[in-house]
């Protein structure tokens, strides 16, 4: 779970409840605390996966009230491409992608580090951590399959794929 709410009174407060992604009302994390909420107030679950708007009308609790529907935030530096890292999600053109874990973690990296080299061997450090064969020394992981692996995430990635471009006898860098 992710939050609590406690009606007190005539007052109504939501409990962060130590979730991984945290709550925030109106922008402002909670903390594993708690806050009185007002009319309006908006509420964010797990990083803007559920967002929510308090509304505090007495005369009015049996009412419908429509409100505008809002995409999850995601991060995109190139239109068409929706990446929510925090979901694993990847969109082109509003349809989700099927992405093993190793795409995910590959494409993670280098967004994050966009428009920057890199190394072959952060690449294995940071997709292959489980097959590491001695402490301080990059995992039992081959170019070959880092390449193979990129080929495959460039192809997922439809007209995108050719914006991770090859760095010879370095690595890869993800132009945006």
């Amino acid at each position: 779970m992710h939050a609590a709410f406690q009606r007190i009174g005539n007052d109504y407060k939501i409990i962060d409840l130590e979730s991984k992604h945290g709550t925030e009302v109106n922008g402002t994390p909670l903390h594993y605390s708690s806050h009185i909420l007002r009319h309006g107030d908006q509420i964010s679950l797990s990083k803007g996966v559920a967002e929510l708007v308090f509304l505090r009308e007495v005369n009015r609790l049996d009412d419908t009230v429509e409100l505008p529907f809002t995409q999850p935030k995601s991060d995109s530096l190139l239109p068409g491409l929706e990446i929510h890292l925090e979901r694993r999600e990847v969109r082109v053109d509003g349809t989700r992608l099927h992405l093993t874990g190793k795409d995910m973690d590959l494409l993670k990296l280098l967004y994050q580090k966009a428009n920057n080299a890199v190394s072959f061997e952060e690449i294995m450090l940071t997709v292959w951590p489980e097959r590491m064969l001695h402490e301080g020394n990059v995992p039992d992981v081959g170019r070959v399959e880092v390449n193979a692996l990129v080929y495959r995430l460039r192809k997922k990635l439809r007209r995108y794929g050719q914006q991770i471009m090859t760095i010879p006898r370095y690595g890869y860098r993800l132009d945006v």
